[in-house]
Parts: structure tokens; C-alpha cells; sequence
């Protein structure tokens, strides 16, 4: 396997990666895991997944832009920033 497929086409490399982890799973031996770039797409995946988590949060606990609190509704601003804090 090319090592530069990564850069060509992810699609393709990610679906022969995976080929290669299912039959690795079924016991049979391989030797094209590309095991570093597999542990950082995994990792990826995780700090992804949980910055996506984040920012639904925060949307959901100020569902304003920052544009509308500083422009359009600086009662809404003024409220927020004097509102006491709850515990």
C-alpha cells in the first residue's frame, strides 16, 4: 500500500484500514496496518466528537451570537453579565 494514500484519498485508505482491522479481528495476520495515522484518526474522532459536545452546550446555555448581545439586544447582554450565579 502506497504510503502516501493518506494524502490522496483518506476514503480509500480509511476503508482498507479497516479491512485490514476486521481481519486482524477474525485472527488472521496482516502487515499494512498503518497503526500510527489509525490511533490518531481514532483520536481525532474522540476530540471531535466531544468538542461537538461542547459547543452544543454553550449554544444551549447562551443561544445568542455575540454579534446579537453586543449590536442588537445589550439588555440581554446586561442581564447575563448581572445575573446572579446559581449553585
Amino acid at each position: 500500500m502506497p504510503d502516501d494514500l493518506y494524502h490522496r484519498d483518506v476514503l480509500l485508505w480509511s476503508e482498507q484500514q479497516a479491512n485490514l482491522l476486521r481481519q486482524l479481528a477474525r485472527g488472521e495476520r496482516v502487515n499494512n496496518v498503518d497503526w500510527d495515522r489509525v490511533v490518531e484518526e481514532i483520536e481525532d474522532v474522540g476530540i471531535s466528537e466531544l468538542r461537538s459536545v461542547e459547543s452544543f452546550f454553550t449554544q444551549m446555555a447562551c443561544p445568542f451570537t455575540l454579534d446579537q448581545l453586543l449590536n442588537e439586544e445589550p439588555e440581554v447582554l446586561e442581564a447575563l453579565l448581572t445575573a446572579p450565579l446559581e449553585s
